[in-house]
């Protein structure tokens, strides 16, 4: 029998790229500290048995699938259709991984609306119990560049393109306490904003040279104003190719310090610095109505 298995996957956060790492370009990916855990246990059952819990200890999922898997017709919007998916995926990749039942539990660390990868923790977990390349599982379920599932295994800043994955760097800011995160309070769909990047017309390789160039220079970067300069540069660019509003300008336009959009533009975390005092960051935040600040410290692994 199959034997009892725990995985934890670290979730993700995207300093550089953002939706051009799809078509090549270099990104800077950082692992959270926040991620989720999975217990995998054989059964003598012919069935899955999932339960999800979320970061309160909620049961959000709960669903028993029969084996051999059914053929539902279910739409891949609801859990039930989503699990179905990625488990025909999954079979589809190690036919020998229903031989037996399994009962699994999730756990996740963080808010969901966070977006810090609550998919991609998944597939990375999936793949590793069922012992199947998690890439090859990511492009047959949610698709995407893959930098998550290199983020949720990773010990440390990795350099992604989607031709070498991931890489390691030894990207620590030396004024990292002077960096945070914010959160939007709202989740930005990935899918969405993939499709309206699909549609802007711009030079591809310009674009991504450039950008290419900045995420070196973010790495060499030794002191937060030249940060600042380059991370602003880097918001302008994409905000320009995609024909978006920079955050900045949208809600922040009597901040002191540089703002960046992270991944999905328009949701989840955005990166902030500041040179003034704790206390004083954090108020201004809150004053605007976005209570989720968290210090790179409580963030990053």
């Amino acid at each position: 029998m199959a034997e009892q298995l725990t995985i934890h996957a670290k979730g993700k956060l995207l300093i550089t790229g953002e939706y051009f790492v799809l078509d090549g370009a270099k990104a800077l990916a950082i692992p959270s500290k926040f991620g989720q855990s999975f217990e995998f246990s054989p059964t003598k059952a012919p069935t899955i048995v999932w339960n999800g819990y979320d970061y309160r200890n909620h049961c959000w999922l709960q669903e028993t699938i029969a084996l051999p898997l059914p053929e539902e017709a279910l739409s891949v919007d609801s859990p039930r259709g989503r699990l179905l998916q990625v488990l025909r995926s999954v079979q589809s990749l190690n036919s020998t991984i229903f031989e037996s039942g399994w009962q699994v539990t999730s756990r996740l660390e963080f808010p969901n609306n966070w977006g810090l990868g609550s998919s991609s923790t998944m597939i990375y977990a999936m793949a590793q119990w069922a012992n199947v390349d998690p890439y090859e599982l990511l492009q047959g379920t949610f698709g995407g560049s893959g930098y998550d599932i290199a983020c949720a295994g990773a010990n440390g800043p990795l350099l992604y393109t989607v031709e070498r994955r991931g890489q390691l760097t030894t990207w620590t800011p030396k004024f990292s306490n002077q960096l945070y995160f914010v959160h939007l309070n709202q989740k930005q769909n990935s899918r969405e904003g993939i499709r309206h990047y699909r549609k802007a017309d711009f030079d591809k390789e310009l674009v991504i040279s450039e950008l290419d160039a900045l995420t070196n220079e973010i790495v060499d970067c030794l002191d937060l104003t030249t940060f600042e300069g380059l991370v602003t540069r880097h918001e302008a660019l994409v905000g320009g190719v995609l024909g978006l509003p920079l955050v900045r300008e949208r809600l922040f336009t009597d901040y002191w310090g540089a703002v960046k959009s992270l991944g999905a533009w328009g949701g989840d975390f955005v990166l902030v610095t500041s040179h003034r005092s704790n206390a004083e960051t954090v108020e201004y935040f809150k004053k605007k109505g976005f209570a989720t600040i968290l210090k790179w410290q409580e963030m990053v692994d």
